[in-house]
């Protein structure tokens, strides 16, 4: 793990399309020597048990995260459609109807657009939808040094033992650590090339000590108590930071890509909302009341459709 990796910052980044955070896969990376259940105690907990699965033909393929009974946000550079689409959260799949991006490249990561919507067939149950960050968006530098819950349903593996970036089934897990948001925008190393990056995706490397892997970012190079990095499969996933005028967690953004490997020393960068698109995701949370029509509707239906587990 070197320097020299940042010289191809932008290929990684749309590399981290197939190898980076998106194919299928088991959970996020956690650090060496601490138990698994660590990371999964607040899985159940809301917001962040809002976050589920993308699937694609019946296949795992990402995370997102419900942020309405029938809306999920997730990551546009691995969408899916209508006619392959689907979200499973809490055991049940739920077809997908329409998909909104937000314009931009669509296989592009470091352009600050990586943001899809999905809206599915019928409202999700029992899960209460996670609320988008309602405070100020105009500074993302305003978030560096603030410690964030990572959460995804990506490949499972170690900082010193990651994965490699193969596809594997999904076992349903969700994890859910924490990482300080180390930095923001385009990455400057003397000597290297900048990695050009819009000023909303921020980045959190995976510290493992000052003895570790080279903390690239600055700052503390002291881990967090659940510290993770991320992985194949965590693309969509929620990145949540306290909103201190409301005392709760919201979610900021999803995430995008890993840059610099896997494990120890990797970069996680995640695309955070922009004013304008926050008010596009707004735009298509339906009315509290619109949503109970749309409940009485799908009663009126339940005979005609099947939800079950999601496929193996």
């Amino acid at each position: 793990m070197n320097f020299s990796s940042y010289r191809r910052a932008i290929g990684s980044l749309l590399y981290a399309t197939t190898l980076g955070i998106t194919v299928p896969g088991h959970a996020i990376i956690t650090p060496d020597g601490l138990p698994l259940e660590n990371f999964t105690e607040n899985a159940s907990v809301s917001p962040f048990n809002a976050t589920g699965g993308v699937f694609r033909g019946g296949s795992f393929t990402s995370s997102g995260v419900l942020v309405a009974p029938n809306v999920v946000v997730a990551a546009a550079h691995d969408p899916v459609n209508a006619s392959n689409g689907s979200f499973v959260i809490d055991g049940q799949s739920f077809d997908i109807v329409s998909a909104v991006s937000f314009g931009g490249n669509a296989t592009d990561t470091a352009d600050g657009l990586d943001t899809i919507i999905y809206t599915l067939a019928e409202p999700v149950t029992g899960i209460t939808p996670a609320t988008i960050y309602s405070g100020d968006l105009s500074s993302p530098d305003s978030f560096v040094g603030q410690t964030a819950f990572f959460t995804g349903l990506g490949d499972q593996g170690t900082g010193s033992n990651p994965p490699t970036g193969a596809a594997g089934d999904p076992d349903g897990v969700l994890l859910v650590g924490t990482n300080v948001i180390d930095s923001n925008g385009t990455i400057v190393l003397p000597g290297q090339d900048d990695i050009v990056l819009a000023s909303n995706i921020l980045l959190a490397d995976f510290d493992d000590g000052p003895d570790g892997t080279p903390n690239f970012l600055g700052g503390s190079d002291l881990p967090t108590a659940l510290e993770v990095g991320l992985s194949v499969g965590d693309s969509g996933g929620g990145l949540f930071v306290l909103n201190e005028d409301e005392n709760t967690y919201q979610l900021l953004g999803t995430h995008s890509a890993v840059i610099n490997g896997f494990g120890f020393g990797s970069i996680s960068a995640s695309t955070a909302f922009t004013e304008e698109t926050r008010q596009q995701v707004l735009a298509l949370i339906p009315e509290p009341s619109t949503l109970g029509l749309l409940a009485l509707g799908v009663a009126g239906l339940a005979g005609y459709r099947h939800r079950g587990a999601a496929d193996r």
